[in-house]
């Protein structure tokens, strides 16, 4: 307990605190007021906005499945690429950390909660599968 006396390191957690949770504020302010769809499908591929984690354009030709993944009460679509190292290494480090944690834990880098979409998560594969058959065809 005699570290937590330390004025120092007490203050420089405190500081280390206020500015992680700020900008976890700033990230959620501005993607409050953020207009992009969350989910676009197209012929061409898909374009993942759904979360600070969005894996952005990725084409028909590179999805080789989707499924659906729960943890407690999130649920997800997990949507598993040929080259899932192409989408780990998209991004700023934490978005790489993060990227490879939904590798670990769900198979794929690509993981869009239900949450922030404006569909029904049980209609989702259905609709991926269409895209993905007219694009191989």
């Amino acid at each position: 307990m005699s570290r937590f006396k330390n004025p120092i390191l007490v203050h420089g957690a405190g500081v280390a605190s206020i500015v992680f949770f700020s900008a976890c504020a700033l990230f959620a302010f501005s993607r409050f007021w953020d207009r992009k769809a969350g989910l676009v499908l197209n012929a061409a591929g898909f374009i993942d906005n759904s979360s600070g984690v969005a894996a952005g354009f990725v084409p028909w030709t590179e999805v080789q499945d989707v499924s659906t993944f729960a943890v407690g009460h999130q649920r997800m679509l997990v949507v598993k690429v040929r080259h899932p190292a192409r989408y780990i290494q998209r991004g700023n480090p934490l978005k790489r950390v993060l990227n490879r944690a939904n590798q670990r834990l769900c198979g794929s880098p690509i993981a869009i909660r239900s949450k922030t979409l404006n569909i029904d998560l049980d209609e989702l594969p259905a609709l991926f599968d269409s895209y993905v058959s007219r694009a191989n065809a």
